[in-house]
């Protein structure tokens, strides 16, 4: 399918859903199918199963991009320099609350599952 039938179809069809599968998943061609409005391009050589889920997702409405079709990241610049980590320069930590850890988070999901117990307990008597 090229791209001039994707655009044909669509053009008649304006609320079809269209995923297509494909050889081509670079992302020149794939911003090129998703710019005609296809909301799938799912690559012929990835595992059926996620061929599969592909299909779903875009018939559920969603979209599916193979990885690497689009740059995410921004290449750096040719005079970035990039730090290594060791234990004399740790990656930075996040501030903030610490997470919970499993006994309190398990502490936490028995009182407040408790707690709903109790509430439809008090319902089920009036």
């Amino acid at each position: 399918m090229s791209i001039a039938d994707v655009r044909q179809l669509l053009s008649h069809y304006l609320d079809l859903r269209v995923a297509v599968l494909t050889d081509q998943a670079q992302p020149k061609a794939v911003r090129e199918l998703m710019d005609e409005g296809v909301l799938g391009v799912v690559p012929r050589e990835i595992d059926p199963c996620l061929i599969v889920r592909a299909f779903e997702m875009v018939l559920l409405g969603g979209h599916y991009v193979p990885p690497g079709a689009l740059a995410l990241n921004p290449p750096l610049l040719a005079d970035a320099q990039i730090r290594p980590f060791d234990e004399k320069n740790p990656p930075p930590r996040q501030t903030g609350k610490r997470p919970l850890s499993a006994s309190a988070a398990d502490h936490a999901l028995r009182g407040a599952h408790g707690q709903h117990q109790q509430d439809d307990r008090a319902h089920a008597r009036h």
